[in-house]
C-alpha cells in the first residue's frame, strides 16, 4: 500500500500542473485581499483645467479618479486610482451669495486661543491647491 501511496502523490502535482483551475494569477496581501499588479493597473496622468469650473464639482470629479471608481477593475481597499494634474487651480469658481467672502477655512495651531481663519479669497491668493484638496 506504500509505493500506490506514494507514485498517486508524486503524479498528482503533474497532473494539476496542465489544469487551468491550478494556474493561478492573483497575488495576495497578508491579509487575504487580491492585490492587482502593476501592469495590468494601467496608472494614467490625467490633466484637468480648472479655470471657471465649480469647486465641488471638480473636487468631486478629482476624487473619483483618485479612487479609480471609474474603473472596472474597482477594489475599496486597493489602489487603482489615476494620477490628476491640476493647472489653474487659483481660477477656480466658487457659486452662491458672495460664497468667495464667505467661505471660511479654519486651522488650529494645537495652543489654547490660537484658531486661525481665513476666507475663501485668502485661501486662493495663499494656497490656491489646498482649496480643491479641502473641499
Amino acid at each position: 500500500m506504500r509505493p500506490i501511496l506514494l507514485v498517486l502523490l508524486l503524479l498528482a502535482p503533474l497532473a494539476l500542473a496542465g489544469h487551468a483551475a491550478a494556474q493561478t494569477t492573483r497575488e495576495y496581501d497578508a491579509q487575504g485581499r487580491s492585490v492587482g499588479r502593476n501592469e495590468q493597473r494601467g496608472d494614467t496622468v490625467r490633466e484637468y483645467d480648472a479655470q471657471g469650473r465649480s469647486v465641488g464639482r471638480l473636487a468631486t470629479t478629482i476624487a473619483t479618479l483618485l479612487r479609480g471608481k471609474h474603473k472596472p477593475t474597482f477594489t475599496p481597499h486597493d489602489d487603482v486610482g489615476d494620477f490628476v494634474v491640476v493647472v489653474n487651480a487659483e481660477k477656480v469658481r466658487f457659486q452662491g451669495n458672495d460664497k468667495v467672502n464667505k467661505k471660511t477655512y479654519f486651522k488650529w495651531t494645537g495652543f489654547r486661543g490660537n484658531m486661525k481663519r481665513r476666507s475663501a479669497a485668502q485661501m486662493l491668493d495663499l494656497a490656491p491647491a489646498t482649496v480643491l484638496e479641502l473641499a
